[in-house]
């Protein structure tokens, strides 16, 4: 895992149209999880009508599908949710 340093929010770009390959449904955020330097944001996953998989994510791994699969409302949700 790399070190990455979260964007400013004035310097992220505007939404693009996600990727209609994987759909994404941000489900809630664990403060608790936060204070301990754990993945905190819990993502639902689902690939091309696939069952849904939760995952635990951080910001760089938020960053890292929306650099994938695109902007997705979702995952933006789950991004602006570490800014507590």
């Amino acid at each position: 895992m790399t070190n990455e340093t979260r964007p400013d929010a004035a310097n992220t770009p505007p939404p693009a149209e996600s990727d209609s390959r994987v759909e994404f449904r941000f489900i809630e955020f664990n403060d608790v999880r936060a204070l301990r330097g754990k993945e905190a944001a819990r993502v639902g996953v689902s690939e091309e009508g696939g069952a849904e998989r939760w995952l635990w994510m951080s910001i760089s791994d938020i960053e890292r599908n929306m650099s994938e699969f695109g902007r997705h409302p979702e995952l933006i949700k789950a991004r602006a949710a570490y800014k507590f």
